[in-house]
């Protein structure tokens, strides 16, 4: 069963729901680009681990069972209260060539936890956004979640530009042109924007549209068998949107 809603749905922006959206939709945003890449490029999913722990700093980690990882060192440890496991989610886009092929493009996926003003996750985060602008790396964030602080105001503000929206945007950085970033807007009510992926001056640039990912994440993750839409999403709606919101599901017979 399709979502609901034409755009973004916000009942997928929950605490649990997001993390697996967030997985799936990188798992088919990959699969979306193969699809367009000119020959002589491919995308493949990343997902890093790290940990962070009270005196140890944060490290990559490698989740070994449930409730375990092991650390750089070989080292195993249990998780705990104090242990914070954190990942980062998205798709690299590649040419191939010799000796090693050469990454084009970063899409990264943005998390809930990324969006929380001074929390690791941010940190982490805006440390990659700053290594790969400094490095004139093409990059992609995808930021479809209302929870916390958007991310787009960080990239607008070192570019020089206006927040657009209410922070649900996708922001695209042009490696070749370091003064540019183009920003989507991402809403309830539309589609998700057809976007312009840059990949360089070797190939230019793709087309690619976002809500045929969303929508097969929707369905191929089971997610109307998941969602209860009688409860308030998580963050809760504005009363004009949860208006316009149960008119879209009472239409659909999905409320009374």
């Amino acid at each position: 069963m399709p979502s609901p809603f034409p755009g973004m749905d916000p009942w997928l922006e929950g605490e649990s729901i997001s993390v697996d959206l967030q997985f799936l939709f990188s798992v088919w945003l990959s699969g979306a680009l193969n699809g367009v890449l000119p020959q002589g490029c491919y995308s493949r999913t990343f997902r890093h681990e790290w940990w962070d722990v009270p005196r140890r700093g944060v490290q990559p980690a490698v989740i070994v069972g449930e409730g375990v990882v092991r650390s750089p060192n070989g080292e195993l440890l249990p998780t705990s209260d104090n242990f914070v496991l954190l990942s980062d989610v998205g798709v690299d886009i590649w040419k191939l060539a010799k000796p090693e092929d050469i990454k084009l493009t970063v899409v990264e996926v943005i998390s809930r936890d990324v969006r929380t003003i001074g929390c690791t996750a941010r940190v982490l985060f805006e440390q990659r956004q700053r290594n790969d602008i400094m490095n004139c790396m093409n990059r992609v964030e995808i930021d479809l979640f209302r929870y916390g602080t958007p991310v787009t105001p960080i990239a607008c503000t070192r570019r020089g530009q206006s927040p657009v929206g209410d922070g649900q945007t996708v922001s695209v950085f042009h490696g070749t042109r370091p003064s540019l970033v183009t920003v989507y807007s991402v809403d309830h009510r539309t589609k998700l924007p057809v976007i312009s992926v840059p990949l360089g001056v070797e190939f230019g640039e793709v087309e690619l549209e976002l809500q045929p990912v969303l929508d097969r994440c929707y369905t191929g993750g089971g997610y109307d068998r998941w969602i209860n839409y009688s409860k308030a999403c998580d963050p809760p709606l504005t009363a004009e949107q949860q208006a316009w919101a149960a008119g879209v599901l009472k239409a659909k017979v999905l409320l009374e």
